[in-house]
C-alpha cells in the first residue's frame, strides 16, 4: 500500500492530472458515449479516485446541476482539486 501511495505523489502523476482529463474533449470515446446519459438534473456523483477533480469540470459542462463529491488517497491531488474551486 505504501508504495502505491507514494507513486500517486510523484510529480509526473500530479502534473498529468492537473493539466489533463478536465475537459469534455479529454474523455475517452466510451466515456463520451455513456456519461451524458447518466448525468441528469440533480444527479449525485461520488468520484472515487478523483485525482485533481477534473471530472467535476467535465460533468458540470455536461450537466451543471449535479451534486459532486470526490475522494482520493493523494493529499496533493485533493489540494489541487480544492484550489480549482
Amino acid at each position: 500500500m505504501e508504495r502505491n501511495y507514494r507513486e500517486w505523489l510523484h510529480s509526473n502523476v500530479v502534473n498529468f492530472y492537473t493539466k489533463h482529463r478536465d475537459k469534455v474533449k479529454d474523455l475517452y470515446e466510451s466515456e463520451k458515449f455513456f456519461l451524458p446519459d447518466i448525468l441528469f438534473l440533480g444527479a449525485k456523483v461520488l468520484d472515487i479516485g478523483c485525482a485533481a477533480g477534473g471530472f467535476y469540470n467535465i460533468m458540470c459542462n455536461l450537466q451543471s446541476k449535479i451534486e459532486y463529491v470526490g475522494i482520493d488517497i493523494s493529499h496533493i491531488l485533493i489540494k489541487k482539486a480544492k484550489d480549482k474551486i
